[in-house]
């Protein structure tokens, strides 16, 4: 498969100096789902906010690397283009605007849509998720933490990307609601969408996805097929920082330190 996004060997630091993300390369191939597994403060985020056109909004500031995104070269690309082309991130916390309706958020996901085609997406989203449905009335701040993880997924689904970042889908939520988000994010697969997830839980990340990549300290020191690891059991260590006898992945011996 051809590569829909592919990150070469990327560095960001914050203010005067902080090297958050080093010499980190990736792809994505068109239709795959990659997870970027790490602890927190391993630099997922950052990465991500990299690819969306977020980062100088949080201090931050690519110093090296290639970011290509379906032909385009993103890393001085505005984030408005990004969106153009197809590139829509949820974010950790979720974000939704909890004044408004379930629909009123999934309308604002559509809007660079036209109207007879966000009310067929706004549909098809009911149908796929239909505890959306039943909520649409409701001030999206009235939702549960689980349902409003669903409604922050279906309103990035609106603007019909060609990559769907995915931030944290399950942090802070409770077991019970995580199985609900991880049949969520099962739905987006079967829309055959593209999607790199961002997560810290392991076992949630392999189950979904096809590979998986592992960051520490800003580097990403690790990949593999997500089957194979599943059946690793020193994927627990990711947790507790690397060792060279608790690698779970094949080493990235390329990962070098930040000058």
């Amino acid at each position: 498969m051809a590569a829909l996004l592919q990150v070469e060997d990327l560095a960001v630091t914050y203010g005067s100096g902080v090297h958050a993300v080093r010499d980190a390369s990736l792809t994505v191939a068109e239709g795959e789902f990659v997870a970027l597994l790490g602890a927190n403060g391993a630099g997922k985020t950052t990465l991500l906010r990299a690819l969306s056109g977020l980062l100088a909004h949080h201090g931050g500031r690519v110093t090296r690397g290639r970011i290509i995104a379906m032909g385009h070269d993103l890393v001085k690309a505005p984030g408005h283009l990004r969106s153009r082309i197809g590139i829509t991130q949820t974010f950790e916390g979720r974000r939704i605007l909890r004044d408004f309706t379930v629909e009123e958020n999934l309308e604002a996901g559509g809007i660079s849509a036209a109207g007879p085609a966000v009310r067929a997406r706004i549909g098809d989203l009911y149908d796929q998720f239909p505890i959306l449905r039943e909520r649409r009335r409701q001030p999206a701040g009235l939702l549960s933490g689980g349902e409003q993880q669903i409604l922050a997924i279906a309103r990035a689904l609106m603007s019909d990307p060609k990559l769907l970042l995915l931030d944290e889908p399950s942090l802070g939520l409770a077991p019970v609601m995580i199985t609900q988000i991880a049949k969520t994010i099962r739905a987006v697969r079967a829309l055959g969408k593209t999607v790199l997830l961002v997560e810290q839980n392991a076992h949630l990340a392999l189950e979904l996805a096809d590979r998986a990549y592992i960051m520490q300290n800003g580097a990403i020191v690790g990949e593999g097929r997500a089957d194979d690891l599943k059946r690793q059991e020193m994927i627990q260590h990711f947790y507790v920082g690397f060792g060279e006898g608790s690698l779970p992945l094949r080493r990235r011996t390329e990962a070098r330190p930040a000058p």
